[in-house]
C-alpha cells in the first residue's frame, strides 16, 4: 500500500457527510477498470438532507478527478446514499450494476425507506433507476443497508439483499432482511426470501453484506447483523443453494485436481481448470464449453458483451444427457502473478438443438463478488517454522561419552491455552547428541506466539515444556537443562556437565512409572526377549542385560 492517498474527493458543503457510504461499484462501463461509489446522505441541493451519490470511473491512471455520474434523493431528509454497494450483474448483460439505499425516504409512510438499483452499460450507469423497492411500513428504515448478495440460487444472475432494521411483524423493531433475485429483466418485484429475528428491539438487518461462498458449494451466501438485545449483538449466516442440493453453474479448480479456487484465489501454477455445469432446456442434446478469460483491467470482447462471439478456447462436444453434466476445460500458459477474470457458456449441437446456438455467458464473479474477479496465476508457499529440539532419554544416555543411543520421538505443538489443541505434530529422530530438527509448513503456527511442546517416546514419560515461541520462524528448545520441563518432570543423568533427561520406564504409556511397568520388564527379561521392543529401556539387544541401575531407580520411585 502507498504511504499517502493516491486520490481524494471532498463535498465542499457543510454537514453533507460525504463518505458515509463508500463502496466498489464493480466495472459499470465494461472498460476493465473498477469504479467506486461515494455517498453524501445529508447533501442539500434544493431539499435539505436529500442526499447524493457520486460514481467515479477507474482508468489506467486511477480514478477520475470529478464524478462521472451522480444522482440525488430529491426529497427532504431522504438520506439518499445512506448505503451504497456494487450489485453485481443483476440482468446478466455483462456490466456491473449498483444499489443505493435511502433509509428515511417517505412515500405514504414516514421514514419507510427505499432502495434504488441502476444498471451499468457501455456508457456507464443509467440516468434513472431501473428498479426500486419500498417497505410500505412507517419507520421501517428499509435500505439502511443494501448490498450485492452474489448469486444465491445459481441461475447466473446476481441477487441483492436489503436490510430494514426497524421492520415489525409482531415484535417491536425486530428487523428484517430481504433478498431479491436477478433475471434477464432485472430484479424481482417482490422479495424471494426474507429473514427476521423475532426478537424485541433486535435491529436485525442493520448490516447485510454478502458472505461470499463460505461453504465452497459454488453458491453465494449472505450474512445479516443485528446490533441490540442487551447490546451484545449477533450475526446470522444463511447459505445459498437452498441449503444444499443445487448445482453450481461455474467453478474454478487447481490444474488436474478437485481443489476449489475461491474468488481471487491462487492457482498454484500457470494453469487452471474451468468448470461449468451445462444443461439444455430442450432435453437431451450435446454441447461444449466456450470460455473467455482476460487479465484484470482488460475488458471482455464485444461492444455488447452478451452478443460477443469471441472466445479464448473451446471444449469438445459432449452429451449433456437429460439432467445436465459438468464440462471442464484446462487453461495453460497463464502469466505468473497475473490476475484473471473469466466467463463461460455452452455452445449447443445445431443438429440436436437447432433453435439456440449459445447459452448466456456465465461470469464467475457473480457467484463470489468479494473480491470481484476469478483467480491469480501464482503460488505463495506457506511460511515454514523450524524447530530444533534437544533432549536426552534417560536409559539411552551414557554419562561417560555424554552421548545417547539414537531413537525416534513424537513431538506435538499444542495451543498454550485450554483445551490445548494440537496444532501440528512430527516424528523427530534424536541423534547421538540428543538433537533433531524438523520444519513445519503449517500456516497456523505463528511467530511470537506461545505453544506447548509435548514429547512422547515409546517407553518414557510424556513430557511437556513450559511454553515457548518461534522467533523469525525459528525455535531451539532444550529439555537437557533443569526447569525446562513442565512440573520439572526431568531426571539428572550427569553431573559433569550437568545434564537432565526425560524419564524412562513408562512402558505401558499410561502416564506413570509403576509396578505394571516393572512387571512387564521383568517378564520380558526372563523370556530373553530381544529386538526393538518397548520393554528395552537401554536399546540393548537382550533385555536380560538391563542395567541394574534402572531397575533400582524404578523400584525406588515406586
Amino acid at each position: 500500500m502507498s504511504q499517502q492517498p493516491n486520490w481524494t474527493y471532498e463535498s465542499n458543503q457543510p454537514n453533507a457527510n460525504l463518505g458515509y457510504g463508500v463502496s466498489s461499484a464493480g466495472d459499470v462501463n465494461g472498460d476493465g477498470f473498477s469504479d467506486i461509489l461515494v455517498g453524501a446522505m445529508q447533501y442539500d441541493n434544493g431539499q435539505s438532507d436529500e442526499g447524493i451519490v457520486y460514481l467515479f470511473n477507474g482508468s489506467s491512471s486511477g480514478l477520475s478527478v470529478s464524478p462521472n455520474w451522480s444522482y440525488e434523493g430529491n426529497q427532504v431528509t431522504a438520506n439518499f446514499g445512506s448505503s451504497v454497494s456494487n450489485a453485481g450483474d443483476v440482468n446478466g448483460d455483462g456490466y456491473d450494476d449498483v444499489i443505493i439505499g435511502a433509509w428515511a425516504y417517505t412515500n405514504g409512510e414516514n421514514d419507510e425507506g427505499k432502495t434504488f438499483v441502476f444498471h451499468g452499460s457501455a456508457i456507464g450507469l443509467s440516468s434513472t433507476p431501473n428498479w426500486t423497492a419500498e417497505s410500505n411500513q412507517t419507520d421501517c428504515q428499509f435500505g439502511t443497508s443494501a448490498s450485492n448478495a452474489g448469486d444465491v440460487n445459481g441461475d447466473g444472475y446476481s441477487d441483492v439483499i436489503v436490510g430494514a432494521p426497524h421492520f415489525e411483524n409482531g415484535t417491536w423493531r425486530e428487523g428484517r432482511a430481504f433478498v431479491y433475485h436477478g433475471s434477464p429483466a432485472g430484479l424481482s418485484t417482490s422479495p424471494n426470501w426474507t429473514g427476521e429475528s423475532d426478537w424485541y428491539f433486535a435491529i436485525y438487518g442493520f448490516t447485510v453484506p454478502s458472505a461470499g461462498d463460505v461453504n465452497g458449494d459454488g453458491y453465494s451466501d449472505v450474512i445479516v447483523g443485528r446490533i441490540t438485545i442487551t447490546n451484545t449483538g449477533k450475526v446470522y449466516v444463511y447459505y445459498g443453494n437452498e441449503s444444499g442440493g443445487l448445482r453450481a453453474n461455474v467453478r474454478q479448480y487447481k490444474y488436474s485436481t478437485n481443489e476449489n479456487i475461491s474468488a481471487g484465489g491462487l492457482t498454484g501454477s500457470s494453469e487452471s481448470r474451468l468448470n461449468m455445469f451445462a444443461k439444455s432446456i430442450l432435453g437431451r442434446t450435446k454441447g461444449k464449453i466456450v470460455y473467455e478469460y482476460k487479465r484484470n483491467g482488460v475488458p471482455f470482447s464485444g461492444n455488447l458483451i452478451t452478443n460477443s462471439t469471441a472466445y479464448s478456447g473451446i471444449g469438445s462436444l459432449t452429451n449433456l444427457g437429460t439432467t445436465g453434466t459438468e464440462l471442464n476445460q484446462y487453461v495453460t500458459g497463464l502469466s505468473i502473478n497475473g490476475e484473471y477474470k473469466w466467463r463461460a457458456r455452452v455452445q449447443y449441437d445445431p443438429v440436436s438443438n437447432p433453435y439456440q446456438k449459445y447459452s448466456p455467458w456465465k461470469y464467475f464473479y457473480n457467484y463470489a463478488p468479494v473480491p470481484s474477479g476469478g483467480f491469480k496465476a501464482r503460488f505463495i508457499p506457506p511460511q515454514t517454522k523450524e524447530l530444533t529440539l534437544y533432549a536426552f532419554i534417560q536409559g539411552f544416555y551414557d554419562p561417560v561419552t555424554d552421548l545417547m543411543i539414537r531413537d525416534t520421538v513424537k513431538v506435538y505443538l499444542r495451543q498454550f491455552t485450554a483445551p490445548y489443541q494440537i496444532i501440528d505434530s512430527a516424528k523427530m529422530y534424536l541423534g547421538a547428541n540428543g538433537s533433531a530438527t524438523y520444519t513445519f509448513s503449517n500456516p497456523a503456527i505463528i511467530n511470537n506466539t506461545q505453544y506447548y511442546i509435548q514429547v512422547k517416546h515409546r517407553n518414557s514419560i510424556e513430557t511437556w515444556n513450559k511454553g515457548s515461541t518461534f522467533t523469525n520462524s525459528v525455535q531451539g528448545f532444550s529439555f537437557r537443562n533443569f526447569g525446562s520441563a513442565f512440573g520439572n518432570n526431568q531426571i539428572l543423568v550427569d553431573n559433569n556437565p550437568l545434564t537432565y533427561a526425560i524419564y524412562s520406564g513408562d512402558v505401558d504409556q499410561e502416564g506413570t512409572i509403576d509396578a505394571a511397568d516393572v512387571s512387564m520388564i521383568d517378564n520380558a527379561a526372563l523370556l530373553f526377549t530381544s529386538g526393538y521392543v518397548k520393554t528395552d529401556l537401554t536399546r540393548e539387544i537382550l533385555l536380560m542385560l538391563l542395567t541394574l541401575q534402572l531397575q533400582t531407580t524404578m523400584r525406588r520411585i515406586l
